[in-house]
């Protein structure tokens, strides 16, 4: 006769072994390589993350699990310098994943791999939020295009706010030629023409008439710049981000300064 106790330890070997034949014969493991961009939110629209928490991400930072086995490694570190002190930071990683033969979906550290679902990294004693944009064995839909346009470097300021010109010395950082790189030295944008005059600012007189006269202090910046852009649904993206269309907004790291030009004209 079996005891009790031999029939748990039955159980346990067999639940073991059921265990088992299901993970090899439906599951199997293996490394992807992916993009992903560092949020401190759910989506990447948030802010980006402070300078504390990714100024120690480097290139062959590994991530273990319990056990002791390497289950993630950052290849490249992509960033620039942005205006708020916070830096956009995007990261290619090699994963080792779980994926499911029969569905081919995809796990990280037991929870769901998929393009815009957020998942968490451990690299060093750090907790990084990642949003991953570019999985290995997923399609890329994304179509990458050099794009050129025109773009008014604007300082709207509430204190002056009859004026949008910006200030000498910002106009005299802006330089042809001048190029917006990331951390790899990969090519962003670069500005290939510049045209410069005084700002117009509005005066109200005495008697209320509203006129046009130039700010002597302020001047007035039209840029041509070539970006590297994104399509996606018909539309172009600089930086993930920035939606390339007259009206936009978009955020420009040159080597002597930062700016926001807003895009006035799409030359091709």
């Amino acid at each position: 006769k079996f005891s009790v106790f031999d029939w748990l330890i039955f159980i346990v070997v067999f639940s073991g072994l059921v265990f088992l034949f299901v993970f090899f014969i439906f599951k199997r493991e293996k490394w992807v390589k992916m993009e992903v961009k560092v949020s401190t939110d759910w989506w990447w629209e948030a802010k980006n993350p402070p300078p504390w928490l990714t100024a120690n991400i480097r290139e062959g930072d590994d991530q273990y699990n319990g056990l002791g086995r390497k289950i993630a490694e950052v290849l490249e570190v992509k960033s620039w310098g942005p205006i708020d002190g916070r830096k956009p930071l995007f990261l290619v990683l090699n994963l080792l994943v779980e994926e499911d033969k029969r569905t081919k979906k995809l796990k990280f550290n037991n929870n769901p791999l998929e393009i815009g679902s957020q998942i968490e990294l451990s690299i060093g004693s750090a907790a990084i939020p990642v949003v991953p944009l570019y999985i290995e064995g997923i399609p890329d839909t994304r179509k990458w295009e050099e794009k050129v346009i025109e773009a008014r470097v604007m300082e709207i300021r509430e204190i002056f706010p009859e004026t949008q010109g910006v200030d000498s010395w910002v106009s005299d950082a802006i330089k042809v030629g001048d190029r917006m790189v990331d951390s790899r030295g990969d090519i962003l944008a670069e500005i290939t023409k510049k045209e410069e005059k005084q700002a117009e600012k509005i005066v109200v007189t005495s008697d209320g008439r509203v006129l046009l006269r130039k700010d002597p202090l302020k001047k007035d910046i039209s840029l041509t710049i070539k970006l590297k852009t994104y399509e996606r649904q018909g539309s172009y993206y600089f930086l993930e981000d920035f939606l390339v269309k007259v009206g936009s907004e978009f955020f420009l790291s040159l080597p002597d300064t930062d700016v926001l030009p807003e895009i006035t004209k799409i030359v091709k």
